[in-house]
């Protein structure tokens, strides 16, 4: 659906810094505005399998988890007799619809901008397809101008954000001189003037002095981003639709591939056929689900992996952003960066490659954990 091919300077897109500090799991929030299809996902990838037909405004935040594909777990479990206890995840929070205002909480969204401040990414859900029964609430359907209205939404969130932090730091400095302070206060300064000139803080270049300040505010816009483009089944067989291709011409070069047109009404119907039923559906249609694809792009944009660990009996998995060195990443595990002496690998590129069971290999503290990795954090 997307263009061919990419203008000479734009083909190779510079690698940003993933902002923000992760925890334990992954966390994602569903943004987009009322009717957009954005409580029907969240549904689907709920696995709720009663799905209303008319439309119902969400009250509040809503919170479940997803489970996750994982070609990692299913191959080691098996080769090396362990079993399952927890399936991966990710949590999911389906989000009021976003309307002019809701940044200062004039309207439906005005409680939720807070509340999904502390998700590590965002999914804009984006309606590009127009349905008689669910009237569009600015009248016609333009995704593109609905994607500007919501980023403009984050972005003056996050100005007042900075606005209240500048406050602050400015009655601290009327009490005492510190270089810290005024550090802090200038930074805030420039990032203000950035997201009030339009654009996003992840855009933006900064220093990782300067990343480790602005990462405890949990702005907004400084959150990575996958776009759901929520199309017609029709438009899916033809591989087209004219809104797909005005998104992708106005989202950053780094963003371009993180669009994901899907059908609501396809994976809806899907969800509620099991077995040869559903297998039957999707050669019927000529269709396949995309929930495995936007489930993939999301733990890409964040920079987040797999890594396992053993006990006697059981094979457990833990996510962490990409690079982690092994002694970081024990943190993940513990909560306590202790001084392991043998930190021990099995890399499940070699245990892909041989399949079968394989020796532990000594690594050190320094060693970056791939994706897949079973790690022995022995003493």
């Amino acid at each position: 659906m997307a263009p061919k091919a990419r203008p000479a300077e734009e083909a190779e897109p510079k690698e940003r810094s993933i902002l923000g500090v992760f925890s334990s799991h992954l966390k994602v929030a569903l943004v987009g505005l009322p009717c957009a299809g954005k409580s029907t996902l969240f549904k689907i990838l709920s696995e709720e399998i009663q799905i209303p037909d008319e439309y119902i405004p969400t009250k509040g935040v809503e919170v479940d988890n997803v489970k996750v594909p994982d070609r990692h777990i299913a191959l080691i479990s098996q080769l090396y007799e362990k079993n399952v206890q927890v399936a991966p995840f990710f949590e999911i929070r389906d989000t009021p619809g976003i309307g002019l205002g809701s940044h200062i909480g004039e309207i439906s969204g005005n409680e939720f901008l807070d509340e999904i401040r502390t998700v590590d990414g965002i999914f804009y859900v984006l309606r590009a397809l127009k349905e008689d029964n669910m009237p569009h609430i600015y009248g016609t359907v333009n995704p593109t101008r609905d994607l500007k209205f919501l980023q403009l939404e984050l972005q003056i969130k996050d100005a007042h954000i900075l606005e209240n932090r500048i406050k602050e730091l400015e009655h601290k400095m009327g009490l005492k001189s510190d270089k810290k302070l005024i550090l802090e206060y200038e930074l805030c300064i420039r990032l203000q003037a950035h997201v009030q000139s339009g654009k996003d803080v992840r855009f933006g270049k900064w220093n990782p002095a300067e990343i480790s300040i602005f990462n405890q505010y949990n702005l907004l816009t400084a959150k990575p981003v996958v776009y759901l483009v929520n199309i017609s089944a029709e438009d899916m067989r033809r591989r087209k639709n004219k809104f797909v291709t005005e998104i992708w011409n106005l989202v950053e070069v780094q963003d371009k591939v993180r669009i994901v047109p899907f059908s609501c009404a396809f994976e809806r119907q899907l969800l509620s056929l099991t077995g040869d039923e559903a297998t039957q559906y999707c050669r019927d249609e000529k269709l396949e689900s995309k929930i495995p694809k936007l489930i993939e792009k999301v733990f890409e944009a964040n920079g987040v992996i797999f890594f396992y660990t053993f006990n006697s009996d059981e094979v457990k998995w833990w996510q962490i952003r990409c690079k982690t060195k092994t002694l970081d990443a024990a943190y993940a595990v513990d909560k306590c960066k202790r001084a392991f002496v043998r930190i021990k690998v099995i890399k499940y590129e070699d245990l892909l490659a041989s399949g079968a069971k394989l020796a532990f290999k000594d690594v050190g503290n320094l060693y970056e954990i791939k994706d897949g990795d079973i790690v022995d954090f022995g003493a």
